[in-house]
């Protein structure tokens, strides 16, 4: 079972994917942040194997958490979620530590697959920079 914690400060998106993740038999979202803050403050009871990480959240940003989760649960994976296909922010993601980057226009099956990538340790980045 893979233990997912959603962190993203818009609630029809995270709704949307609570409603893509809810069939899957081998996922189960153990809980929802909705800022950066709330994140931490959630992974102090809650051991998720991915925290699914919006880039652009108020208070404290999903680069900024992804750093301080490198820093203090340097196993927990992190797949970045965002609206921006810009490449100096898929790079800054892989270098604080990140597994995957997604856009947010990205279908069911990549956001599948890149979960279970991730999982099973890949690293997974299927963004398209535009030409």
């Amino acid at each position: 079972m893979i233990n997912l914690v959603i962190a993203d400060d818009h609630t029809l998106f995270v709704d949307g994917l609570c409603s893509l993740l809810k069939d899957e038999e081998d996922m189960h979202i153990a809980d929802i942040a909705n800022d950066g803050k709330e994140l931490l403050s959630i992974l102090q009871s809650v051991q998720p194997d991915i925290v699914l990480l919006d880039i652009n959240m108020p208070g404290l940003n999903g680069l900024d958490a992804a750093k301080y989760i490198k820093q203090s649960y340097p196993l927990l994976k992190i797949i970045m979620l965002s609206t921006y296909n810009d490449e100096h922010l898929v790079d800054k993601s892989k270098n604080l530590g990140a597994n995957g980057y997604l856009l947010k226009t990205t279908n069911k099956e990549e956001l599948l697959q890149t979960i279970r990538l991730v999982w099973a340790g890949q690293a997974c980045f299927p963004y398209r920079l535009p030409k």
